[in-house]
């Protein structure tokens, strides 16, 4: 299997703490994504948003009255808790990782803990494909 820097998606989009939540929705309706790596100014990652943190918000959150009003920021929705993948690591090990905990993606960060890139299941579907046709 290759290795997590073979497989990510390099120079992911990204956003920051205080974008707001409209601005965040428009980039995943745009780029049909479903996760954004958060990143302060120096590109570390501070927590990473998805799709399902924002509906969540939409209809639980005290700042937002309805799915519409997306004035929130990113920082008040956005998770913390954040497992991310060494470029180096086995690609299968980290397939089998996101499986087992459920996650979507994990933010591939260098040493510094800057983000340099995404993991998704869509990246493994990919590496599948490719396997298929030669």
């Amino acid at each position: 299997m290759p290795t997590v820097a073979e497989l990510m998606t390099a120079e992911p989009v990204t956003t920051t703490p205080n974008t707001r939540l409209a601005a965040a929705m428009d980039v995943f309706d745009r780029r049909r994504f479903r996760h954004l790596p958060v990143v302060d100014d120096d590109g570390v990652l501070v927590g990473v948003l998805s799709q399902r943190d924002v509906v969540k918000a939409a209809y639980g959150h005290p700042h937002i009255e309805d799915a519409t009003q997306l004035s929130a920021t990113v920082e008040e929705v956005m998770s913390r808790r954040l497992t991310t993948a060494d470029p180096g690591a086995d690609g299968m090990a980290v397939a089998r990782h996101m499986l087992q905990e459920k996650h979507g993606c994990l933010p591939v960060v260098d040493d510094g803990g800057r983000v340099i890139g995404i993991i998704t299941e869509a990246d493994f579907v990919r590496a599948w494909m490719r396997n298929q046709n030669p």
